[in-house]
C-alpha cells in the first residue's frame, strides 16, 4: 500500500506491518518499527498521513462514517481503530491510540500541536432533540488524550472554520452558532520541561 505525503515524502506499508517512509528527492528509506501481524488483521481501510516531525498510520476497523460533516467547511479523514504514529527520522514508534468513530480535521494539520477529532449525533431530551458534537484531543508527542467533551446544540452544522494561534497556545473553531476555543495550560505540579500540556475547554 502506498500513500503519498508532503514534501516529497512517500509512505510504504506491507502486509506484514512494517512502513517504509521514503524521500522521493534524494532516495533514502527509513523502515519503521515493525507492528504486530494483528495490527493490520481487521483493517477495512488504512490511511497514512504526516507534519514535520511524524508520521500517523491509520488503520480503521470499519468504514463507519460518523455523523460529522464538513461541506462546506474543514477539510476531515475517516477515523475508527487505531492510530500509530512514528519519528519521521529514525522510524521508532512512538505511541498507539484508540479513537472510534471521529472525524480528523485536516485543517492546520502539519502545525497543530494536537491531534482534534469531531463527530456529531442526535440526542433525545425529553421531547427536544438536540445534535451532540463529540470533541477529541491528542497530544501528537506523547499520544495522551487531552480533551474528550460533547457539545449540544438545536442545529447540525459542523465545524466551519479552523484558527491556529500558537504564539497564544490557542486552538479556535466556528461553527454555525457556536465559537469553541481550546486553550494550552501547564499541568499542575509538573516541572514546564517535563510535562506535556493539557488543553482547557472555553466556550
Amino acid at each position: 500500500y502506498f500513500s503519498p505525503l508532503e514534501d516529497d515524502r512517500l509512505a510504504a506499508l506491507e502486509l506484514s506491518g512494517r512502513l517504509h517512509l521514503i524521500d522521493l528527492r534524494s532516495g533514502e528509506s527509513v523502515k519503521c518499527e515493525e507492528l504486530p501481524e494483528s495490527a493490520l488483521k481487521y483493517r477495512a481501510e488504512m490511511h497514512v498521513i504526516a507534519d514535520n516531525d511524524r508520521a500517523y498510520l491509520l488503520v480503521n476497523q470499519s468504514r463507519r462514517r460518523s455523523y460529522f460533516s464538513s461541506s462546506g467547511g474543514v477539510p476531515t479523514m475517516n477515523v475508527n481503530g487505531m492510530i500509530y504514529a512514528f519519528d519521521l527520522d529514525s522510524g521508532r514508534k512512538l505511541w498507539e491510540q484508540k479513537v472510534l468513530n471521529q472525524q480528523l480535521v485536516r485543517e492546520q494539520f502539519t502545525h497543530s500541536p494536537v491531534l482534534l477529532f469531531s463527530s456529531r449525533q442526535y440526542e433525545r431530551q425529553g421531547n427536544l432533540t438536540t445534535w451532540a458534537t463529540s470533541l477529541v484531543a491528542l497530544d501528537k508527542v506523547t499520544g495522551r488524550e487531552l480533551i474528550n467533551t460533547k457539545l449540544s446544540s438545536q442545529y447540525s452544522g459542523g465545524i466551519q472554520s479552523l484558527k491556529l494561534n500558537l504564539a497564544e497556545r490557542v486552538i479556535e473553531f466556528t461553527s454555525y452558532n457556536q465559537r469553541v476555543r481550546l486553550v494550552a495550560k501547564d499541568r499542575e505540579g509538573g516541572a514546564p520541561d517535563e510535562a506535556p500540556e493539557q488543553a482547557a475547554l472555553v466556550r
